[in-house]
């Protein structure tokens, strides 16, 4: 359920009420009402935590599947969305 909470706007800096959405990789996103940009926050801890463990275990499956000799493999699409999205959520917790 999205709930209403207070923001301060980045380009703007003016602050406002807004409902929480989630972005396809699951980045809490608020819009600001005065100039219309988008906010995004860091990633949730359990979020995190799920990606971290997802990442890691396609990339040792990559790995050992390379290592044992029957060709190379690379992450599907689904650890390379995590990947990315672990570097957006340092990205963006950096900037916090």
């Amino acid at each position: 359920m999205a709930t209403q909470q207070e923001q301060l706007c980045p380009h703007c800096n003016k602050p406002f009420t807004a409902r929480r959405k989630l972005t396809f990789l699951g980045f809490p996103k608020y819009v600001c009402p005065e100039c219309k940009k988008a906010l995004l926050k860091p990633l949730g801890r359990g979020t995190r935590v799920f990606y971290w463990i997802f990442a890691g275990t396609a990339v040792l499956l990559s790995v050992w599947y390379t290592v044992s000799g029957r060709g190379f493999a690379i992450p599907g699409i689904l650890a390379i969305c995590a990947i990315f999205g672990l570097l957006e959520d340092a990205h963006l917790r950096r900037k916090a």
